[in-house]
């Protein structure tokens, strides 16, 4: 299995001369086609749904004709039969295609078209990288998310394997001579990726590296999953499109791939809260337009009344039940000090001679002899006078410390 794995992570190659946002649209655009790419040769999406699954929050349709532009220029290349890694060149057993074949935009809608021969290679789940469409928004920098899409193919191998410096500047866009030199690499492109991958992603990786003498020829990266578990694109269809959300969703008017990308940002929990606050305000007929009304819920978090007032009552019996415990750990605290205390001074006062007892109520008359309520408590009831105790614990070893821990073992037994 793990000889497999090696085998196909090499398998689908694109330049990152494309750009952070063409390449998060050909992402969106293959998730929207995927399950139809080997029965038709058209995909729809409508272009506002491109811009807010993208994230690049904008209808700008001059904008996306470029980007559009950008994919059907930029090549796609693919190991045929698996045998450049072995061979260490792409060019005797490599296909090229560029990243989308046609493209146009007509009402607000795009059409849009992948090669046949690429179609049929995306479609194999044992070629196609992974992705998550909700993770990838998360990145600001075009070779942050090459690197990432270049890496989080390894998750099962551990390491990408070494790869020469140059292919590696091709993968991250990164071919003018600004970057000729390793260093200006290695602080512009590399650094930077990892250090974004590392803190939006559900990988965690570390470059490692090979020389010749002095120079480094060629790099790889460990890659550990730290998060919860990538899955491949079509387990990332199956697990979504079964769901009683997603089902709730396409019932709303929700594009497909807009119903995944949700599903996969906020959670299952969260889109049901929304579906049923949409329920909720149609029986009770204070919407005009459901559909509108879930997708302004769910990007603005809206709270039902009910919703509102459960959270407020939860809060409240939180609050009370806090400052409840907190009276009754005070007041214990308060009962095992007195009664540490009591019991300590008794001790002590029991191991005392009567000369050595009468000697400590004249030091203590001494030390409180300038309050003279005191003075006469101490004459008239001895050492058993409030007005001796703390006289008699001062002369304790170690009072204070015993009795810290004494009080944090009874309420560890008491559950505080």
């Amino acid at each position: 299995m793990e000889k497999e794995v090696k085998k196909h992570v090499a398998a689908v190659r694109v330049g990152d001369a494309v750009g952070l946002l063409a390449r998060k649209t050909w992402n969106v655009l293959l998730l929207n086609a995927y399950d139809n790419l080997l029965t038709q040769d058209f995909h729809k999406i409508k272009v506002t749904d491109l811009c807010e699954i993208t994230g690049c929050n904008t209808r700008n349709y001059k904008n996306m004709a470029e980007v559009l532009g950008n994919l059907m220029t930029t090549n796609v290349k693919w190991d045929i039969g698996g045998g450049c890694r072995q061979n260490g060149t792409w060019i005797k057993n490599m296909g090229m295609s560029t990243m989308i074949a046609s493209a146009i935009i007509e009402d607000g809608v795009v059409v849009y078209e992948f090669s046949k021969r690429l179609s049929k290679l995306l479609y194999n789940p044992e070629i196609y990288q992974r992705i998550s469409i909700a993770q990838q928004k998360l990145f600001k920098s075009a070779s942050s998310l090459a690197l990432w899409e270049n890496c989080i193919r390894f998750t099962g191998v551990g390491s990408t394997g070494f790869m020469e410096l140059l292919e590696w500047r091709e993968l991250l866009g990164a071919t003018a001579k600004t970057y000729d030199q390793y260093k200006d690499f290695n602080k512009f492109v590399i650094s930077p990726s990892v250090k974004e991958i590392n803190e939006v992603s559900t990988i965690e990786i570390q470059p490692f590296f090979k020389k010749s003498g002095r120079k480094i020829t060629h790099i790889g990266f460990t890659v550990v999953q730290k998060g919860q578990r990538q899955l491949a694109l079509p387990e990332i269809l199956e697990e979504a499109k079964s769901s009683k959300e997603y089902e709730e969703l396409i019932s709303y008017g929700i594009n497909e791939v807009q119903a995944i990308s949700w599903i996969q940002e906020y959670g299952y929990g969260y889109i049901r809260e929304k579906l049923d606050l949409t329920k909720e305000n149609e029986k009770a007929g204070t919407v005009k337009k459901a559909s509108g009304f879930l997708v302004s819920a769910i990007k603005g978090n809206y709270k039902s009344e009910k919703q509102v007032a459960k959270k407020r009552t939860e809060k409240q019996i939180e609050k009370r039940n806090g400052e409840e415990l907190k009276k009754k750990r005070e007041a214990l605290i308060s009962k095992l000090s007195a009664d540490f205390s009591r019991e300590e001074k008794e001790k002590f006062l029991n191991s005392l001679s009567e000369s050595e007892k009468e000697e400590l109520t004249n030091n203590i008359l001494d030390e409180i002899k300038a309050d003279t309520f005191a003075v006469n408590s101490l004459k008239k009831k001895g050492l058993s006078s409030p007005a001796a105790g703390l006289g008699i614990i001062k002369r304790i070893p170690d009072f204070e410390h015993r009795k810290d821990l004494f009080i944090t073992e009874k309420l560890e037994e008491a559950g505080f």
